[in-house]
């Protein structure tokens, strides 16, 4: 799994990652879990809520914010 950012857990809320990662958006929204159904939840409720496994969420998430860093 790609490692994420300091700060960012599968308790993290959908909504902050996105303020702190703009780029973390697209991401998101690419497996299904956008800001409109999902910003107040946890990245790990987000995705339960939207059939996503978490791994999948966590291993978008830290690749879309690796390759945004490079």
């Amino acid at each position: 799994m790609t490692k994420l950012p300091q700060g960012i857990t599968p308790d993290t809320k959908v909504e902050d990652i996105v303020h702190h990662y703009p780029q973390a958006l697209k991401a998101l929204e690419n497996i299904g879990i956008c800001l409109c159904c999902g910003g107040t939840l946890s990245l790990k409720d987000a995705a339960k809520a939207h059939d996503v496994p978490l791994d999948k969420a966590l291993d978008t998430l830290g690749k879309a914010l690796a390759t945004s860093a490079a």
